[in-house]
């Protein structure tokens, strides 16, 4: 075979591997986006509720240029969903506690998914062990709160609702726990914001918290899309 023949060939080579490349959405040109994933609590929205973050390297298609990402693509592991073309960060409240399984799918501008897994427990991370009803003038609940996460809670609200003899809720009140250390327990006390002789019942549990994210980006799992390896 002469050269041009060897030329030939090469270029049909190349243009048969141009032609499978583009039927399966990769090229050599460009790789698809790098997706780290971590999740946070975000006991200020609620007691189960997790803020994630989709840390994303973009790659640049064949001319240099950065590729664009378009699309996020959330499973939260419950058996529910969502896309948003902004979403790198997202809030989502669990109905119960529990294992699961997220995964985030990005998708750039050449149609490329990067993908990124994190399997987590889901959980109330500080909880009242427990309380007592103190009553008379002023009307207080004192008890104990305990973390069992494993990072600083900065500050965890209790609240009491305190009820009268028909079961009518009369009035609340609240205390502050700052720095709650993890395993930490700490005693807290709820004076009712209104007195009254009629009150006889309380109940009494965490409000909200909230925790400093210590956001390590390469605590997930991730990978190119399988068409793309």
């Amino acid at each position: 075979m002469g050269k041009r023949g060897r030329a030939g060939s090469l270029m049909l080579a190349a243009w048969i591997l141009a032609l499978m490349a583009a039927l399966s959405g990769c090229t050599w040109w460009g790789d698809p986006p790098v997706v780290a994933l971590r999740g946070c609590f975000a006991g200020e929205l609620g007691l189960l509720t997790v803020r994630f973050f989709a840390y994303v390297t973009p790659t640049s298609r064949w001319d240099g240029t950065i590729a664009e990402i378009v699309a996020y693509e959330w499973d939260f592991g419950d058996g529910s969903s969502t896309t948003t073309p902004f979403g790198w960060d997202v809030v989502h409240e669990y109905e119960e506690a529990g294992d699961v399984d997220v995964r985030v799918t990005v998708i750039d501008s050449r149609g490329k998914r990067g993908i990124a897994t994190l399997a987590m427990e889901v959980y109330e991370p500080v909880f009242v062990r427990e309380w007592s009803l103190t009553l008379g003038f002023p009307v207080r609940v004192s008890g104990v709160a305990e973390s069992r996460h494993d990072e600083v809670l900065d500050e965890v609200v209790v609240r009491a609702k305190f009820y009268d003899t028909a079961g009518i809720r009369f009035t609340q009140g609240e205390a502050i726990i700052l720095g709650l250390e993890p395993g930490e327990q700490a005693y807290f006390e709820v004076k009712a914001e209104e007195y009254s002789p009629w009150i006889f019942y309380a109940d009494v549990g965490i409000a909200q918290f909230s925790t400093t994210c210590v956001l390590d980006p390469f605590e997930s799992e991730t990978r190119a899309d399988a068409a793309c390896q």
